[in-house]
């Protein structure tokens, strides 16, 4: 008779992304835009992109650090558009000894949130020239707003995403592969600098709880608030 530990790893990276599909139930995208409250307009989804060179890190500190824009992937707002560095995330995955497909998927969320953050709305109602002036402040507050606050709002939402997605698993399989997502979310933040690293009591953090604050801290950037890491902090603990 097999185990869960069994089941566990018999899993394979196709499986993974099966799985991880199923639970989520949407894409990257739409995942986020739920823990965020926000979307894109129709037709306004960021461009995907991947550079098959070296990511921008390994010309002066190869995988000492693996922050996302530096490493792994990054939005750029002034073109909509998200870069990945398949090259890059193989190696981290390779450094980190998780599966490639898993910290893909973590990239995948982290530039969304970013996109979302920047350029999503929360009405469906709002008349065109209403939508036009609120993305034209957000577009300001994003561009104003400190790294630390951009990078913590990214995070909050990614991992919002990965524990209401393992809260909804049934499956001994699709939970074993969520708790693989966040080992491997955990994981990748000890290799990352200051704006990246929630508290460690994120990971158990109370859902709703961790959805308000995520909630309050983008209604402050939206405000042209921009706290720093150590404030967000103690807003989370």
């Amino acid at each position: 008779m097999k185990t869960a530990a069994d089941e566990h790893t018999c899993v394979n990276d196709d499986e993974i992304l099966d799985i991880a599909n199923e639970v989520f139930g949407a894409s990257a995208e739409q995942s986020v835009g739920r823990a965020l409250g926000r979307h894109h307009r129709f037709g306004h989804s960021p461009r995907m992109v991947e550079d098959p060179n070296d990511p921008p890190s390994w010309a002066h500190q190869g995988m000492e650090r693996l922050d996302y824009e530096e490493a792994l992937g990054r939005y750029d707002p002034d073109t909509g558009t998200i870069t990945k560095w398949p090259r890059g995330i193989a190696r981290a995955a390779e450094v980190l000894d998780v599966k490639p497909h898993s910290l893909d998927r973590l990239v995948d969320l982290h530039e969304h949130a970013h996109s979302l953050h920047h350029r999503g709305v929360a009405s469906t109602s709002a008349r065109p020239q209403e939508i036009a002036d609120l993305l034209s402040r957000q577009d300001k507050v994003f561009r104003a707003i400190r790294k630390d606050a951009g990078e913590q709002v990214a995070q909050l939402a990614t991992l919002l995403v990965l524990r209401q997605s393992r809260d909804l698993a049934r499956h001994r399989r699709a939970v074993a592969t969520f708790d693989d997502f966040l080992d491997a979310f955990f994981c990748l933040m000890r290799r990352q600098s200051d704006p990246y690293r929630l508290p460690p009591g994120t990971r158990t953090m109370d859902l709703s709880r961790l959805q308000d604050k995520l909630i309050l801290l983008v209604e402050m950037t939206d405000a042209g608030m921009s706290p720093s890491a150590d404030n967000i902090r103690r807003i989370l603990d």
